[in-house]
């Protein structure tokens, strides 16, 4: 697979994920198992709209990581550009992603318990398998 097919896909799979949680926070946050807060309950309430700011808030972080990523995507695969930089490009990208994937199984055996859950696991753990694929066989060093 090239690296530019596999850093749009990802883009594209992040776009996604971004205009969920920016969007519909209610949906994803379901999906995640956390209940909506009973009306009557203002403190409830008050807390429910905060978590739900911050559901927006890491869509929009999310959509900021598909620019970026749709980006570099030719930089990566650009034989004119040093191996230095597009392995850096290729090593961001897996340890990001095995950071995501660290954070989800643990929240997700910790709270989430939920579909949600393993769907923030699969995501992040296969990109980093794929980036470190790439790594070890299309952007060998020199002196590997």
């Amino acid at each position: 697979m090239k690296i530019t097919s596999v850093l749009s896909i990802n883009a594209i799979i992040w776009l996604g994920l971004g205009i969920a949680f920016a969007l519909f926070p209610y949906l994803m946050l379901n999906l995640f198992g956390i209940p909506n807060i009973p009306e009557n309950s203002e403190a409830g309430l008050a807390l429910y709209n905060h978590i739900l700011a911050f559901s927006r808030l890491y869509g929009a972080a999310l959509i900021t990581h598909r620019f970026l990523l749709y980006s570099v995507r030719t930089l990566a695969a650009d034989d004119r550009l040093a191996l230095e930089t597009r392995r850096g490009i290729l090593s961001a990208l897996a340890l990001g992603n095995i950071i995501a994937a660290a954070v989800a199984i643990t929240e997700q055996f910790r709270n989430w318990f939920s579909p949600g859950g393993w769907l923030m696991i699969l995501v992040p753990v296969v990109f980093a398998g794929i980036y470190i694929f790439l790594l070890a066989t299309r952007l060998k060093a020199v002196n590997d």
